[in-house]
């Protein structure tokens, strides 16, 4: 059958840019579901978009919908049949409702159990008459997070609709939105080319750009990166990689256009973070650095339009740009006028949780399970840990963290430094906040690593505590963030302090935050939690069941856990693993009942019994040994000396013999060996093949 092209656009006025990227995944999604749906099998399409459409163009339409067989599903049986068995008047209304008698009514599993359903042949129909009714439908489900109403209509989207595009092989697809009729011609740049642009048999994609309009995200990226590189270039400089700004940028423009601006050089003795947050959080604009990383005085901006002289553009934006680092200036000088310790007293009047207090209270927490921590881990920074602690939050009454909330911490810095805070400690105030998110790495000093962990256990603890838990659907205090920076922090710190005993010194200090009663539950569930997140990170690397064996004996010890990760990882890398794995994991399962103990000797004469008990003999101490010293290799070694006599064992004798006495030794024979390693792993939890 032949197949059609398509050509879908949605013209409005000017879309957010943060709307964008998820109009475009799920636009796309939708439109690939329906076509599934009505039979047109596996379409190819691609999405684009700028400020004033959304474009998707498809291919491998067919022209005409397959015949094909639909079941067609009614009540539930309960509905369908009185308690004699007879047809109720719901099954012959559905029977008669879809012209068949009712020996064609079958019963047939659905999710909501079993129902009544017919089949009907359904003839396949016209793909332009499908596409009438699929299109209409896509552009009301495209979710935003705002929808608007405009004129006397009920449609509702982000912006108003000003034209519709719908063409398959060239003809238009006829529908309405609101007042608005599909059609086959587009719209150029506002500015640049207001005309329409017709579409019909044309490249679509270089029409538009015939007409100014760059449709492609990623070609307009690609382009404001070329612009950007060459004009930091030609200032001397270097711009740093934004691809969140950039692609903010591309959403915002049709046709991309970058220039140069200047500010005084008066303006770098601010921090370059301020100016930086500055010319990003309000203008859109990107820094330019010198080779060395200093900021020089310039910065790129990117415009939707070619104009006649850039200069009076670029004069536009320097003029805004000199206001808004006025203002940063302005705050913080002022914030200089005031010493952090004073600030700290002002968290008194911001509610970190209801719950849970004042950011005052919090800091006081934080401080003294920083201590607590650091006389474990870093004895030496001890009194550091507490000072940084009680700094960590007060930037957050300032100014510029007011104006700039994303620059908290980095202000506490700052400010810390030029007030005559030792540098360690106001080095902690900024990296107490991290790792941010994926790809940030922990603080890089015991202070600021220990900070960080005793701030996000108070959270993360406290809102359990009060039944705050995350759910599958929403995390609104970033509790899964803040178990992630806990665990990457001390395994890259290599604390080796149980989880339990910090969740333990943590919910101590919430006590009386908390409600009354036993917090056991409370203490197990934060474990959990931590086991579902590393869970979750170590299955990006390692086969998930590798995982849950390790896991399962245990991760208090997230570094020794982690340890014996990286041992069993290497011992599968070897070829016999898979056998190896089968073997254990029978010893694993046969012993799950077993008793403990040592197995009674001297009802164990067969040789390959003899074999194993001498074999266990030999390694067990030297498999001890390497686990109290952490050599897990060496320990996991040792399963590959041992298989070849649990395997003699398993061929030659039958362990779950009529015999009891027999029976019972051979079983702690074999628990023994389990024994040996189930502090290492859990076998059971494997998948073999066998």
């Amino acid at each position: 059958m032949s197949t059609l092209d398509l050509v879908f656009e949605i013209g409005v006025e000017e879309i957010p840019a943060e709307f964008l990227p998820r109009a475009r995944e799920d636009l796309r999604a939708r439109f690939l579901k329906e076509m599934q749906a009505v039979g047109f099998g596996e379409a190819a399409a691609r999405i684009f978009s700028t400020p004033r459409r959304l474009l998707l163009l498809a291919s491998g339409i067919p022209a005409r919908q397959p015949d094909r067989l639909r079941t067609v599903t009614g009540p539930h049986v309960s509905k369908a049949f009185d308690l004699h068995g007879r047809a109720t008047p719901a099954m012959m209304g559905f029977a008669k409702g879809h012209g068949v008698a009712l020996e064609a009514v079958k019963i047939i599993a659905t999710p909501k159990g079993e129902c009544i359903a017919v089949e009907k042949d359904e003839k396949g129909r016209a793909a332009q008459e499908i596409l009438a009714e699929v299109l209409p439908k896509l552009v009301r489900e495209v979710p935003f997070r705002k929808l608007m109403r405009w004129g006397d209509g009920d449609v509702k989207f982000a912006r108003p609709i000003h034209w519709i595009v719908a063409l398959l092989g060239g003809e238009v697809v006829p529908f309405k939105i609101g007042d608005i009729a599909s059609g086959a011609e587009s719209r150029g740049h506002r500015f640049l080319a207001p005309g329409p642009v017709g579409l019909a048999g044309r490249d679509v994609v270089a029409a538009l750009a015939d007409a100014k309009v760059l449709v492609d995200p990623e070609a307009r990226q690609k382009k404001i990166r070329v612009d950007l590189a060459r004009l930091a270039t030609e200032a001397c400089g270097e711009i740093h990689e934004d691809a969140e700004l950039v692609a903010t940028v591309a959403d915002l423009t049709e046709w991309p256009i970058a220039d140069r601006g200047s500010f005084e050089a008066a303006f770098l003795e601010v921090p370059a973070a301020v100016l930086v947050a500055s010319m990003r959080a309000h203008q859109r604009c990107f820094p330019v650095y010198a080779k060395g990383g200093a900021l020089l005085p310039h910065f790129l901006y990117v415009s939707n339009t070619e104009v006649r002289d850039p200069a009076v553009v670029r004069r536009g934006n320097e003029r805004v740009l000199r206001a808004r680092l006025n203002d940063a200036r302005f705050f913080f000088q002022t914030d200089l006028k005031r010493p952090l310790d004073d600030c700290v007293a002002s968290l008194g009047s911001i509610t970190f949780l209801a719950q849970l207090g004042t950011v005052l209270e919090k800091v006081a927490r934080v401080e003294s399970l920083a201590a607590l921590i650091a006389e474990i881990v870093a004895p030496s920074e001890v009194a550091r840990c507490k000072r940084a602690a009680h700094l960590a939050k007060a930037d957050l009454v300032t100014g510029m963290v007011g104006e700039f909330p994303e620059l908290q911490g980095v202000m506490g810095r700052e400010y810390a430094l030029r007030q005559g805070v030792e540098p360690a400690v106001a080095r902690a105030i900024a990296d107490h906040y991290k790792p941010k998110g994926a790809g940030d790495p922990p603080a890089e000093s015991d202070v600021g690593a220990i900070v960080a962990i005793a701030d996000k256990l108070d959270t993360l603890v406290g809102c359990f505590g009060v039944g705050l838990v995350p759910t599958g659907a929403a995390d609104p205090y970033a509790l899964r963030r803040s178990a992630i920076g806990i665990l990457a922090t001390i395994l890259a710190r290599r604390y080796t302090t149980p989880l339990s005993s910090l969740v333990e010194m943590a919910l101590a200090r919430l006590g009386p935050k908390l409600p009354a009663g036993d917090h056991k539950a409370t203490i197990r569930s934060v474990i959990d939690f931590f086991g579902g997140r590393l869970k979750s990170q170590w299955a990006d690397e390692h086969p998930t069941d590798l995982v849950d064996a390790i896991l399962a004996p245990g991760f208090d010890d997230v570094v020794d856990a982690h340890a014996r990760l990286n041992a069993i990882a290497e011992l599968r890398a070897g070829g016999d693993f898979a056998a190896i794995a089968v073997t254990f994991k029978r010893v694993a399962n046969i012993t799950k009942d077993a008793p403990a103990g040592e197995p009674d000797l001297a009802r164990l004469t067969e040789p390959a019994e003899r074999a194993l008990v001498d074999a266990l003999s030999h390694v067990r101490g030297s498999v001890t040994t390497a686990a109290r010293n952490h050599a897990y290799a060496e320990a996991f070694g040792y399963v590959r000396a041992l298989k070849p006599h649990v395997d003699k064992l398993f061929d030659d004798v039958l362990v779950m013999c009529d015999d009891a006495a027999l029976r019972d030794a051979r079983l702690r024979l074999v628990r023994s060996v389990a024994d040996l390693f189930r502090g290492l792993a859990d076998f059971s939890r494997l998948q073999t093949e066998k």
